[in-house]
């Protein structure tokens, strides 16, 4: 981990609402996009820094923070009449990074796989029903968890509100977005929450040398062949994060 990432934590701090028994989870991104900054200027990566990116980052931070257990999340999302399809990345200690590229946006798809510490690996895909990032990840709650969840980004603040058993999530429905943030934001400065857990973010990809080596030497010959070619040395990127890494047929990275 590089050392000035230690520096740009994001808190996401979760909360019981105790009237409504809902949880409640707000964050801020902007300590997220400058370790973003930092990571990508120190491996020469560039990224589209966009709108849409940046509330999905937002979207994905809350809902990891949700979590009673932390888990590794990975989404891939082609949102529909998008030609840019997005990968972001969750691990259990707060680590998150991104990777945006072009895809058909006739093929709008939401995939997503998350594992718990020494647990399997389990798989979901639906699709998208509108084009905003926020509201395709509030729709993997409501339709594939089947948990009661509102997700509201303004900004490079978010919060997400979700049911508990026996909530009083209904009472929210009638509010706007705008209403929501407005209430639970004027609770947490007032200390109307009762806290539960601070989730700490930064900006970071798990890839390094060795995982890329072991990727290499791991594949069946026939697949070394297609990969190299006629080539001693090939530019191999990271699917999660964008960073180049130099690799040999039979050598280590450099």
């Amino acid at each position: 981990m590089n050392t000035e990432m230690k520096l740009h934590l994001a808190r996401y701090m979760k909360y019981l609402d105790e009237e409504r028994n809902v949880l409640v989870v707000i964050g801020n991104l902007e300590e997220i996009l400058i370790s973003q900054h930092l990571y990508e200027q120190h491996h020469g990566i560039s990224s589209d820094n966009s709108n849409t990116l940046n509330r999905l980052l937002n979207a994905c931070a809350l809902a990891a923070a949700s979590l009673s257990d932390k888990e590794s999340w990975g989404w891939t999302l082609t949102l529909p009449g998008s030609d840019s399809g997005y990968f972001v990345g969750v691990e259990p200690e707060g680590m998150i990074c991104t990777r945006t590229k072009s895809a058909d946006r006739a093929m709008a798809k939401a995939y997503l796989q998350r594992q718990a510490r020494k647990g399997p690996l389990t798989q979901s895909h639906f699709e998208p029903a509108t084009d905003c990032p926020v509201e395709t990840i509030t729709q993997y709650f409501n339709e594939v968890v089947q948990t009661e969840t509102r997700i509201v980004v303004s900004d490079k603040s978010g919060i997400l509100v979700q049911a508990l058993p026996d909530s009083r999530f209904s009472s929210l429905k009638a509010l706007t977005d705008e209403q929501v943030y407005d209430m639970y934001a004027e609770m947490q400065q007032k200390e109307a929450l009762k806290t539960l857990e601070e989730y700490l973010v930064f900006y970071e990809c798990r890839c390094d040398e060795e995982m890329i080596y072991k990727m290499v030497e791991n594949l069946p010959d026939h697949q070394k062949d297609t990969l190299f070619e006629d080539q001693h040395l090939i530019e191999i990127e990271c699917p999660r994060c964008g960073r180049q890494y130099t690799a040999s047929r039979n050598n280590r990275p450099n």
